[in-house]
C-alpha cells in the first residue's frame, strides 16, 4: 500500500480475516493487492473488508484459490471493459455489470464472439446498456443457441421472418408496420405449421379487397390450416368452391334473397276453376 500507514484499528480488521475468516497470510496479501489495483492506494479498509467477506463466502482462503479468483476477475473485467469500449464509454464496469458478464460467460456459456453478435443487435438503440444486452442474450438462451453458428442461424431466420412479415403486410394492404406479436404469429404459420411462404402471401392477396387487416389475414390462414390446406393450388380450389356454394342469385342489378328464389308452381285452367278463378278469352269466353 505504498507509504500509507495503517492505524491499529485497520490492522485489527485485517487480522480478523485470518483469525475469524481463516484466510492464509498469502491470500490476505493477494486480497490487499487486488483491492489496491481496483481502487488505488487510498482504498478504504471498509471496502477491503467487504471483499474479504465475499471471498470467505466463496470459499477463497488459500493462495491458490485467491490467484484463481483474481485471474477470473481480470478476464471478466477485461471482457466487460471491451463492451464498454465498443460503446465508446470510457469508464470501469460496475460490480452489477461484472455480475451480468459472469452470468453470460460462466453460467450460460456464451463467449466473447457471441456476446459481440448480441451487441450488434443494438445498433439502433439510443443508449446501449448491459441490461438491454442481457435481454438479447436471454432470447438467445431461450432459443437454445449459445455458439456463434447457432446465433448466426437464429439471426438469419429472424431476418427472414422480418422480411416475410413486411411483404405480407404490403400484399394485404395493411397500412402499418407489423408488431413483434404479429411477426411471432407469422413465424408460427411458416415454422410450426409448416405453411409455405407463398401460401401466406396468397392469403394476404385474398384479404386485400375484403378485409385488409391482420385479423382478416389471421382468420383466412387459420381456416386453411384447420381444413388441411397446405398449397396455393388447394387454397385456390377452396376459394372457388366457397364462391360457388355461396353464390347469390341476381335479378337485374339487384341481388335477390335466397328466400325469394323459390320454384314457381304452374296451375292449369281446371285448377284455377276449382279455386273460383275464371280466365276469360278475347270474346269473353272462358
Amino acid at each position: 500500500m505504498g507509504t500509507r500507514m495503517l492505524s491499529g484499528a485497520e490492522l485489527a480488521k485485517i487480522y480478523d480475516w485470518a483469525e475469524i475468516f481463516g484466510m492464509d497470510e498469502d491470500a490476505i496479501l493477494l486480497l490487499a493487492g487486488h483491492c489496491v489495483e481496483q481502487k488505488g492506494v487510498k482504498v478504504s479498509i471498509k471496502y477491503m473488508d467487504s471483499v474479504a467477506k465475499s471471498w470467505a463466502e466463496a470459499g477463497i482462503f488459500s493462495k491458490e484459490a485467491a490467484c484463481e479468483y483474481i485471474e477470473q476477475y481480470k478476464e471478466v473485467t477485461s471482457g466487460a471493459q471491451d463492451i464498454l469500449k465498443r460503446w465508446r464509454t470510457m469508464r470501469r464496469p460496475t460490480e452489477d455489470e461484472l455480475a451480468l458478464y459472469r452470468t453470460w460467460t460462466q453460467d450460460w456459456g456464451f463467449n466473447d464472439e457471441t456476446i459481440g453478435m448480441a451487441c450488434a443487435e443494438m445498433t439502433t438503440a439510443h443508449k446501449p446498456s448491459f441490461k438491454y444486452l442481457h435481454s438479447i442474450l436471454q432470447n438467445f438462451k431461450a432459443s437454445g443457441v449459445f455458439s456463434t453458428e447457432g446465433v448466426s442461424e437464429l439471426l438469419k431466420k429472424r431476418d427472414a421472418v422480418f422480411e416475410l412479415s413486411r411483404m405480407v403486410f404490403e400484399r394485404a394492404g395493411i397500412k402499418k408496420a407489423p408488431t413483434q406479436r404479429e411477426r411471432d404469429q407469422i413465424e408460427v404459420w411458416v415454422d410450426t405449421w409448416c405453411m409455405p411462404n407463398e401460401l401466406v402471401l396468397f392469403a394476404a392477396d385474398t384479404v386485400r379487397d375484403t378485409m385488409p387487416t391482420f385479423t382478416g389475414l389471421k382468420k383466412q390462414v387459420n381456416a386453411w390450416h384447420d381444413n388441411g390446406i397446405a398449397t396455393v393450388v388447394a387454397a385456390r380450389e377452396s376459394l372457388k368452391n366457397t364462391e360457388t356454394s355461396t353464390k347469390v342469385v341476381a335479378h337485374g342489378n339487384k341481388k335477390v334473397p335466397n328466400a325469394m328464389n323459390y320454384q314457381q308452381k304452374r296451375y292449369t285452367s281446371e285448377d284455377l276453376k276449382n279455386m273460383g278463378i275464371e280466365i276469360l278469352g278475347v270474346d269473353g269466353e272462358e
